[in-house]
């Protein structure tokens, strides 16, 4: 496996030498966002700060970056073993004791028997990480495990970024409007803290650059008619859209756009007339798959370890599902 140790070892992949640039950077006192120039090509970092910031453990400890994301997710996944065999879940079934807790790693250890350079090359189980932390405390009894998860899926890999308000929403109509509130202030605190204090207050084109640089890369890869890899409907696009690249992608990322928000909207009206149907957690938690479904079909850059996000979040929902329905409770008024 490609163990990259520096900035020239991204023949197969740049993540990890992004990585390594952003920490490095950061340690002596510079800006993590500035240019990163590759042999052959020169991008801004479009990375956030929990997409990053975790690797400064790795750096200190003199470890592969790997280990971080491994840990992560094992984690999160203990997290997820806990949740699921603690209070309205002890009465389970001895073998859902065992299965249930273990979906995220099989499902991970199938994702990497399948490509095992995804492993290599990629460290999406931190991101996944997050988002498995975010499902599992749909159902946590205090709603400030979900605000931090919320809060650590905006700052890494913000896709859920329009589902969040259907998230506030449900809160508050619900009657916990106290809860709904404590998401949006964890949420604005982290921001303010990781991110515009010490990095967006200083250079606020740290958000424009990498945009710039992502937009320019995607359209090159769309150029070069890569990543017909069966996932998403970029190849769709590529086929029914008139014009080029340049026409198609902004077309594309429009149906994105409104796609993910009209269903959000559908799921909110959907919710405002039967939430007495639901428990709040299910609901959230289904939402959230749906969404994330939506929002990965329609990625620009259907990359396979992208779906390792989904993938997590259907571990989570499954374990639900599995679960005997009596055991289900909505979330108490505790913060």
């Amino acid at each position: 496996m490609l163990i990259p140790t520096s900035l020239e070892d991204h023949i197969n992949s740049d993540i990890i030498p992004t990585l390594m640039h952003m920490v490095k950077n950061f340690l002596a006192g510079t800006s993590p966002y500035s240019l990163i120039h590759f042999t052959g090509y020169s991008v801004y970092p479009a990375y956030f700060p929990f997409q990053w910031l975790p690797y400064l453990i790795a750096e200190f400890m003199k470890i592969d970056y790997r280990w971080v994301t491994f840990f992560s997710l094992w984690l999160a996944s203990l997290y997820h073993f806990i949740k699921n065999n603690s209070g309205v879940y002890s009465n389970n079934p001895v073998y859902w004791k065992l299965l249930i807790p273990i979906w995220p790693i099989l499902l991970y250890s199938l994702w990497i028997w399948q490509d095992p350079y995804m492993y290599a090359i990629t460290v999406e189980s931190l991101v996944a990480g997050y988002y498995l932390f975010l499902s599992t405390s749909v159902n946590s009894k205090r709603v400030i495990w979900l605000a931090i998860g919320v809060a650590l899926c905006l700052l890494s890999r913000y896709s859920i970024i329009i589902w969040v308000p259907l998230c506030v929403a449900c809160y508050f109509i619900s009657g916990r409007k106290k809860q709904s509130l404590a998401i949006v202030i964890v949420s604005v605190l982290f921001f303010l803290v990781f991110f515009w204090f010490p990095f967006l207050s200083k250079d606020t084109s740290i958000l424009i650059n990498p945009m710039k640089s992502y937009q320019a890369c995607t359209t090159g890869i769309w150029e070069a008619k890569n990543l017909i890899n069966g996932l998403g409907f970029k190849s769709w696009a590529e086929a029914f859209i008139p014009g080029g690249p340049t026409v198609q992608l902004p077309v594309f990322q429009k149906i994105q756009l409104i796609l993910c928000t009209g269903s959000v909207i559908v799921m909110f009206f959907y919710y405002l007339k039967k939430r007495k149907q639901y428990t709040l957690h299910s609901f959230l938690l289904c939402s959230l798959k749906v969404y994330l479904a939506i929002f990965y079909a329609f990625i620009q850059l259907p990359f396979k370890y992208l779906y390792l996000v989904p993938i997590v979040v259907s571990a989570s929902l499954l374990s639900g599902v599995l679960t005997k329905k009596e055991t289900i409770t909505t979330p108490s008024i505790a913060v």
